[in-house]
């Protein structure tokens, strides 16, 4: 397990609060919940002891603080996937207190307060996370009737209205947590063959494409899990114990810190995002079986410090050049329709004059951005941030100190595919940078419309800038899958 300091914010700083709210009438755990015309709803799970599976619905009202009934399930169900589509609320999968794996689905008309069946899932899941993103429902790992982990993906499309199977998830695993952010879907935690796992990976619904990201600190399964803004908090579950800690990440700079534990330690809970809070009800307050009515509420404090990457202008700006044509090497490669194989590598030779203080210190939190433009305007921003110790820092630090400047390495590619970076200061005519960069999380352009000129500029947190030209044509070479040329 990865050491955490909470995060530190200046003196004043407002820590975050949990805070109780309304109980729900029944005690449960191995819930679904889900956000539908301003109201949560709260669908099954188990009670007990003794073990009992739950049909019944119950309805936050968050302006009244108050709880109220909805028509039950036509079965009782848990640890099954429950989301909002459009006007109507999902439950797919999951057990019906036997811990024996479902395919159906039951589909919920809150305005005539009735349940439909829904079509079934393409083979029994339970143990399973389902989450609307686009107009879609994807479910995400569980168990199968074997009570195996699994590493499949379902998509449902309400205009065609069936499922379909997306790439696998690389790693296998139920009783786990998934929550969209932004044009992915993250997949943190769960339980796997060996127990709780602390992977952490990345789904790109539009390319069908995963990326795996920085894990989670606390392995365990069963969590809340709910975003807010650009930051995802991961609070509770289980495995090898029952645990309170609660832990924040950061989207954009793909690190972890550490916040306020729940008040109310618990597992098999599903969290909520009600605009700057997050309500947590239910849940098992011991590992396995005890079920609680008890709800509360998260209220995130003050802003975490996580490292700072600079943002890419709308056009070029004015930067250092090389001292010469041909000093700087452009590649961008593509191999559909496998998006893992994308490839970006600049290196910069023979540069202006720069100063080892230009770089900043990546190794407290000073990040770099590389910025992509072609005649269209910006095409395409990695961002690199720095280390941050006692907050979010990885097990084994990305960045390191070097005579002349710094290096960079990643095999994970978790900071947007980017695998190595070197930055060399030196007088004119001596600067070095090089950065590499593959995988889906690149984000190249289509190649074969790039607009000359293209210019790339690496952006660092002090605001010094390094840039290349390319005017073409003629380039190296230009195809629909490869780009390559030398600076002008």
């Amino acid at each position: 397990m990865l050491a955490l300091a909470l995060c530190a914010v200046g003196v004043e700083a407002a820590a975050s609060q949990w805070l109780p709210r309304a109980s729900l009438a029944t005690a449960r755990q191995e819930v679904g919940a889900a956000l539908l015309g301003g109201r949560v709803y709260v669908v099954g799970g188990l009670a007990g002891p003794p073990l009992a599976g739950l049909a019944s619905v119950e309805v936050y009202d968050p302006v009244l603080d108050t709880w109220s009934a909805a028509a039950a399930l036509p079965a009782p169900r848990d640890h099954m996937g429950v989301a909002a589509l459009a006007d109507e609320l999902w439950v797919v999968g999951g057990f019906a207190g036997d811990f024996a794996a479902r395919s159906d689905t039951f589909v919920y008309d809150p305005v005539a307060d009735e349940w439909r069946a829904g079509p079934p899932l393409p083979a029994p899941r339970g143990g399973l996370w389902l989450v609307e993103h686009g107009g879609k429902l994807y479910v995400f790992g569980g168990v199968d009737v074997a009570d195996q982990p699994q590493r499949t993906v379902f998509v449902y499309d309400p205009s065609a209205g069936s499922w379909s199977t997306g790439a696998d998830m690389p790693t296998a695993r139920e009783h786990l947590n998934a929550v969209a952010v932004g044009d992915f879907i993250h997949v943190i935690g769960g339980r796997g063959a060996g127990g709780s796992t602390s992977a952490h990976e990345r789904y790109a619904p539009a390319t069908d494409t995963w990326q795996t990201l920085a894990p989670l600190p606390t392995a365990r399964s069963a969590a809340a899990v709910a975003a807010l803004g650009g930051r995802i908090w991961v609070a509770g579950g289980e495995v090898p114990r029952l645990f309170a800690v609660n832990e924040v990440y950061d989207v954009a700079s793909d690190r972890w810190c550490a916040d306020t534990p729940m008040a109310i330690p618990r597992h098999g809970i599903a969290a909520v995002a009600l605009g700057d809070r997050i309500l947590a009800p239910a849940g098992g307050v011991v590992q396995g079986l005890q079920a609680t009515a008890s709800t509360d509420v998260f209220v995130p404090g003050d802003v975490p410090v996580f490292p700072t990457t600079p943002a890419c202008p709308a056009a070029p700006t004015v930067c250092r050049e090389p001292s010469g044509a041909r000093r700087a090497a452009l590649l961008l490669a593509t191999r559909p329709p496998d998006a893992r194989k994308n490839r970006l590598a600049w290196l910069w030779g023979r540069g202006a004059a720069t100063a080892l203080a230009d770089f900043g210190n990546p190794l407290a939190g000073d990040g770099l951005t590389l910025c992509l433009y072609d005649a269209g305007g910006l095409r395409t921003t990695i961002r690199v941030p720095g280390e941050t110790p006692g907050c979010g820092a990885t097990a084994k630090p990305r960045w390191r100190a070097t005579r002349r400047g710094f290096t960079y390495a990643d095999a994970s590619f978790a900071a947007d595919g980017v695998q190595r970076i070197g930055l060399q200061s030196g007088v004119d005519g001596k600067a070095r940078l090089a950065l590499v960069a593959r995988g889906a999380g690149i984000g190249l352009p289509p190649l074969a419309t790039l607009a000359s000129p293209v210019v790339v500029q690496l952006r660092s947190a002090t605001g010094a800038c390094w840039s290349a030209r390319y005017g073409f044509p003629p380039a190296l070479r230009q195809s629909a899958t490869r780009f390559s040329d030398r600076s002008d």
